[in-house]
């Protein structure tokens, strides 16, 4: 691949001194990290298994099986990818890098209002009882 890497506008930016930085104090433990985590993941899968199990019916596990095999292949084309690239931006600046500015801004744009679509639409799907 062509190394193209060039300045962009915000890296040209000017960076004034430091701040003296605050630190927060730690005032939760283990226990409270674990069941915030629980709390807002967890639910998050029981809820999307539920959505699953609803459309799917009998072919859950086959449909769970195809998610989880793309979810693989997801994860090892971002590890990939990071690993050639380390820098912020993910998938636009793949796109970006790959192809050209255009593409990176619209990878980026659709990443980022996917979630926001596909959140909209389960909220108004009747079948979820929302």
């Amino acid at each position: 691949m062509l190394n193209s890497w060039r300045l962009k506008p915000g890296d040209r930016i000017f960076r004034p001194r430091r701040i003296r930085r605050y630190r927060l104090r730690r005032v939760l433990g283990i226990p409270a990290l674990f069941s915030a985590g629980y709390g807002n993941v967890g639910s998050s899968i029981y809820y999307a298994l539920g959505i699953v199990a609803l459309v799917a019916m009998g072919a859950t596990p086959i449909a769970l099986g195809i998610a989880g095999i793309l979810f693989i292949f997801t994860a090892l084309t971002y590890a990939e990818g990071t690993a050639m690239l380390p820098e912020a931006g993910g998938s636009a600046s793949f796109a970006r890098h790959g192809f050209n500015d255009a593409a990176g801004f619209t990878a980026g744009w659709a990443l980022r209002n996917t979630s926001h679509w596909h959140g909209n639409n389960l909220e108004l799907d009747g079948r979820t009882g929302l």
